[in-house]
């Protein structure tokens, strides 16, 4: 049990990129053995929820479980955005984004994009033993939406490194704040742009 524990506070405290040996025997020791865990180094009650059954249940009942509780973290750091939104804002909210992620609007030139992205990473590996996780894994996805987004590709280092800091607010103030503060600066002057001059991307 408390290698389990260990492992848990490594995957929820370190981000991302969190050095845990065996992420699967913590996850599957958390559904069988504890279900509803309290994080730990928390000022405010915090727990998770491992269970599928739970997870629906606590989704469904915005009464009881209030998305409201997630002022606490990513609208610290991003402003107030649909994750802590309930009922019938939410979901005013949510068919705004829907459409433009659904798979039908994601048909056409969406697969040949996923495939030369894919080709791109893929392509500029060094020769000889390459590690996939920080090479492939940990980039593939973030390369896809910027461009779905229309972001400049030069600033996928930059965004993906902000992305990591802002999912460490609780653990990391400092770090997060400075993400956020950088994101905005990288990101205000490209919607600025795409007011005066609207495109087809998301944005």
């Amino acid at each position: 049990m408390t290698s389990i524990l260990d492992d848990l506070k490594t995957l929820l405290t370190g981000g991302p990129r969190a050095e845990v040996v065996d992420p699967y025997n913590a996850l599957q020791g958390l559904r069988v053995r504890i279900t509803v865990l309290e994080l730990p180094g928390r000022k405010i009650p915090t727990y998770m929820v491992s269970r599928y059954a739970d997870v629906r249940t606590v989704l469904r009942d915005d009464a009881l479980f209030s998305s409201r509780s997630n002022q606490r973290g990513a609208s610290l750091v991003m402003g107030r955005t649909i994750i802590e939104m309930d009922g019938p804002e939410h979901l005013r909210h949510r068919k705004l984004v829907t459409p433009a992620l659904a798979p039908r609007a994601l048909r056409g030139d969406f697969p040949k994009l996923v495939e030369r992205i894919a080709h791109e990473i893929i392509d500029a590996f060094p020769k000889g033993e390459v590690d996939l996780v920080p090479a492939f894994t940990f980039v593939y996805p973030l390369r896809v939406f910027i461009e779905i987004l229309g972001l400049p590709t030069d600033d996928v280092a930059t965004l993906h490194e902000c992305a990591t800091g802002l999912t460490l607010i609780q653990n990391d103030p400092g770090r997060a704040f400075a993400a956020s503060q950088k994101m905005r600066e990288t990101l205000l002057p490209i919607v600025e742009t795409k007011r005066r001059e609207p495109g087809d991307d998301l944005i």
